[in-house]
């Protein structure tokens, strides 16, 4: 039961990474409802599984600084992102969330020295460039299963 539990949290998380990337580079915006119902989810699956309130205050540490960082920077870290995050938190424990930060830092900053590269844009164009970072979120969050299973 626990493991089915485990895979059905899992699976919702997936669901909603899904959504949110595939939001976030159309619009780049992220949907408030599909949030909110998503951690009204994952939040009544943590009660169902009696999921450590601790473990919880812990996963959303990286979305509070990313809302942090979204409001010093003016936006320049999307709030979306953040809610992301805080969503998240939810669904999975603070390590997986930091492992799933980690890859889509790396692949958003591959992502964008690829378009540099490219030439596509002119130099005074890439400082106003932005690229829809929860779209990264999608590759981030399966390596985090492989790394986290590995670990």
């Amino acid at each position: 039961m626990h493991l089915f539990n485990t895979t059905a949290v899992m699976g919702l998380l997936v669901i909603y990474t899904l959504l949110c990337g595939i939001w976030d580079l159309k619009t780049r915006h992220i949907h408030a409802g599909m949030s909110f119902l998503f951690a009204g989810a994952g939040l009544l699956l943590s009660l169902i599984m009696k999921r450590d309130p601790a473990e919880i205050g812990q996963a959303l540490l990286p979305g509070l600084i990313f809302l942090v960082l979204s409001k010093a920077s003016g936006g320049g870290v999307g709030l979306g992102d953040a809610v992301y995050l805080l969503v998240c938190a939810a669904y999975t424990d603070v390590e997986r969330l930091l492992w799933m930060i980690v890859f889509s830092l790396l692949l958003s900053a591959a992502g964008a020295l690829c378009i540099i590269v490219r030439g596509n844009y002119q130099c005074n164009q890439i400082k106003k460039r932005t690229l829809p970072y929860l779209t990264f979120m999608i590759p981030a969050l399966f390596g985090s299963f492989l790394i986290y299973r590995a670990v």
